[in-house]
């Protein structure tokens, strides 16, 4: 949906059906890894088709791990679903923003394993609009955004649990438990 107060963010775009899609795989080369790097780090593993498509293919949601362990995770799930491959990494932000503990940033301890995100825009607009022509587009083929079923985080997001907030006058997205 659109607007502020509790309206879903992706209501308008998502449709289990079209969307959640059990036989798309991975083929050979780079996928793309999406980082979040919060105190509940995430990522999600997705790779561009020949077709156009973009598959969505694996998450991996986390608790309270320290970036440098996180890093690991990633690398080990990844290592472990789909081989041994080179990534292009995108991530919040907030990763490269420095600690006030310390002058290091997220980014810093994620490159000790060898992950290096880039930043991904800031401006919440953006990102929420190019998921949402991404999931608004249809091909021949179906969802030009397919999402496998094992993402189960990612599907509830979409079916609702993203959702704009109110924080000091100031609309934000946020997850609604």
């Amino acid at each position: 949906g659109s607007g502020y107060g509790q309206a879903a963010i992706y209501q308008e775009q998502w449709n289990d059906a079209a969307h959640i899609q059990k036989d798309i795989s991975p083929i050979p080369g780079p996928m793309i890894l999406g980082m979040d790097g919060g105190l509940d780090a995430t990522a999600v593993w997705l790779q561009s088709q020949p077709s156009g498509r973009l598959f969505v293919l694996a998450e991996l949601a986390t608790r309270g791990l320290g970036l440098e362990d996180f890093g690991l995770a990633v690398l080990q799930h990844g290592a472990l679903l789909f081989g041994q491959r080179t990534y292009d990494i995108w991530g919040d932000p907030a990763i490269h923003a420095r600690s006030q503990n310390n002058a290091r940033d997220g980014a810093w301890y994620l490159g000790q394993v060898g992950l290096r995100p880039k930043p991904a825009p800031q401006d919440p607009d953006i990102r929420i609009g190019a998921v949402r022509t991404w999931l608004s587009r249809m091909g021949s083929r179906g969802a030009m955004l397919a999402v496998h079923p094992r993402c189960e985080l990612l599907i509830e997001g979409f079916r609702g649990a993203y959702h704009w907030k109110i924080s000091g006058g100031v609309p934000i997205v946020g997850r609604v438990d």
